[in-house]
């Protein structure tokens, strides 16, 4: 437990929700918030102010009494803080790689996805199936100048296989074999919601094909339910796309970020490569005019090594992806303010 961890503060944490304790561990990661990088204002209960001149939500991990698996993952999301929350899509969502053994320390850039209101960072700890073992939450009031409104997005609800009745039998799926129906449900993962996405990641236990016919069918007639068999060809030709310009000789097209981004937000209105910059990884930036519900998107891709064509997902300007403040230090080698004018991607993510 950490030094400035009393027991009655403990117990506190453990009635509010903030942590929890389980048989198979004495404490989850402390989860703090802050207004300074300091991390001297923090509170452990009601909601913490962040005034219209506070640019950064500053937060720790702090470690747990006895480690989690290895195979943990730990996601932070930030949501309005609502009834219907566990419905919500997060505002701002990131993945966190932690050894679990020191204090994890980051921010949060309070930009123009933010609106006034009552939000919720929470942490979430996940096994290695994708199922939450332990969730921690800080209450966060923020107060932002204009007039701008969260428009509240959901998640579906949990996929039921059997949700639609049609006889598979007699759609367009009965054409298709185990293996077959099993790389075409696996395929679908990147646009997948998540009671989907849990089965689409079990998809080669389902053994029985009727099931997979069913599951297939579903997914498709809930995209466009005048014409489903359409709809999966539209996205069949997305996927032959991003196999033959992204795919690599380890991953599949949409395996791969840039292959993921595709299929998920489309074609880039812009797409600028830059393989040869003087001072520069190989990167690469999408710009879209209109991507997952906000306005002049961009997404970064870069290629760490100078040899193969994979390029990985660096930085964005959408909170459901990566956004890493740090993005000029993995790309460029000599990065000084007179050098804007030559590398394009200063220019684009000012």
């Amino acid at each position: 437990m950490p030094a400035n961890v009393t027991l009655p503060l403990l117990a506190l944490w453990l009635m509010m929700g903030i942590c929890h304790i389980s048989p198979a561990q004495s404490l989850t990661p402390l989860l703090n918030i802050s207004r300074t990088s300091e991390m001297n204002d923090q509170q452990t209960e009601g909601l913490l102010f962040f005034d219209t001149g506070d640019q950064f939500i500053f937060f720790e991990l702090l470690p747990p009494t006895q480690k989690i698996e290895d195979e943990a993952t730990f996601q932070l999301e930030i949501k309005k803080k609502t009834i219907n929350q566990d419905r919500l899509k997060p505002i701002w969502q990131q993945s966190v790689i932690w050894n679990q053994e020191n204090p994890y320390r980051d921010s949060i850039l309070l930009d123009n996805k933010f609106a006034s209101g009552n939000f919720e960072l929470i942490l979430l700890v996940k096994n290695k199936q994708g199922e939450v073992m332990f969730k921690n939450k800080r209450g966060i009031q923020l107060l932002r100048s204009g007039g701008q409104v969260i428009q509240d997005e959901y998640y579906d609800e949990k996929i039921n296989t059997e949700q639609h009745l049609t006889d598979p039998e007699k759609t367009f799926v009965r054409k298709y074999d185990l293996n077959t129906l099993r790389k075409n449900i696996a395929a679908c993962i990147p646009i997948s919601v998540e009671g989907e996405t849990t089965f689409i990641t079990d998809v080669n236990r389902e053994k029985n094909p009727d099931v997979l016919k069913r599951f297939f069918y579903n997914f498709w007639y809930s995209r466009n339910p005048g014409n489903p068999e359409a709809e999966w060809l539209r996205y069949a030709e997305k996927l032959n796309h991003v196999a033959k310009n992204y795919g690599t000789g380890t991953l599949k097209g949409y395996e791969t970020d840039r292959g993921r981004i595709y299929l998920v937000y489309g074609e880039p209105d812009e797409l600028v490569r830059l393989p040869n910059e003087k001072n520069a990884l190989p990167h690469e930036i999408w710009s879209y005019s209109r991507a997952g519900g906000f306005s002049n998107v961009r997404f970064l891709f870069y290629q760490p090594g100078m040899v193969g064509t994979q390029m990985f997902l660096l930085h964005s300007t959408l909170s459901r992806e990566i956004i890493n403040p740090q993005w000029r230090t993995f790309i460029y080698t000599d990065v000084d303010d007179s050098s804007q004018m030559t590398h394009r991607a200063l220019e684009s993510f000012k």
